[in-house]
């Protein structure tokens, strides 16, 4: 739904890496090219942000390469 809108930020040095199957330490390690030095990007429900951001840093990501949004109206699902 949002490729489009991704594959245009490349235009501005974003790299987007589409990852199938759970988001994991694994999966971060495998498919994310110097991963310790990325700036990763979590947009969601709150309660899955934070999951991912808690994900991210037991990986060993800087908090300061963590950035987050939230979807509201989404925290009853």
């Amino acid at each position: 739904m949002f490729k489009e809108i991704f594959e245009s930020a490349k235009e501005f040095g974003v790299k987007t890496k589409y990852i199938v199957g759970p988001i994991n330490k694994n999966n971060i390690v495998r498919n994310i090219n110097n991963y310790e030095d990325a700036v990763f990007y979590v947009s969601g429900p709150s309660p899955m942000v934070h999951a991912t951001e808690k994900l991210l840093l037991d990986t060993g990501i800087k908090k300061q390469s963590i950035k987050t949004d939230f979807f509201p109206g989404y925290e009853g699902i």
